[in-house]
């Protein structure tokens, strides 16, 4: 491989990294503002949204989108995700991405604050990243959402 290649190849994967980065930022944001047909656009229509410490799957965009319009926003009334410590590792047309998410709501008028450990995977269609799996896990929860028992670090944590 020669010097102009090894530029070209280490240009597009920092391009890739920025692409993925933006397109979990923007899904964030789009949740915030409720703009539904904004953010299911950022994903692949078999997408999965799991949050397992409480036995939460759906699958598929179109339950998901059913899933934020029934349940999500019927009964919060904001939402404002702040998401740091994002790592991406490219592996051809897919990647994997974790991130921590500090997220504040309110539920039915009661402030919820939760501290969640993102565990993403991207597929790259048609020239476009997407989110293609979202997984949970609950570190801290406060608020009337959170589970009865306070162990929370033990119950939510995946394996």
């Amino acid at each position: 491989m020669n010097q102009t290649d090894d530029l070209e190849r280490r240009i597009s994967k920092l391009e890739d990294e920025s692409e993925i980065r933006r397109v979990f930022y923007n899904y964030c944001f789009r949740q915030d503002q409720r703009n539904v047909e904004a953010f299911l656009s950022l994903l692949t229509d078999d997408v999965r949204l799991a949050f397992p410490g409480w036995d939460l799957e759906v699958n598929g965009k179109e339950n998901l989108k059913k899933y934020f319009i029934e349940q999500v926003f019927a009964t919060h009334e904001y939402h404002m995700h702040k998401v740091t410590n994002f790592n991406v590792q490219i592996d051809g047309e897919k990647a994997y991405g974790e991130a921590y998410l500090s997220l504040h709501s309110s539920y039915q008028g009661e402030p919820q604050e939760a501290y969640i450990r993102y565990m993403l995977q991207f597929r790259k269609e048609k020239g476009m990243w997407l989110l293609n799996e979202i997984n949970c896990e609950v570190i801290l929860w406060n608020g009337s959402l959170s589970p009865q028992d306070q162990s929370v670090y033990e119950r939510f944590t995946v394996s």
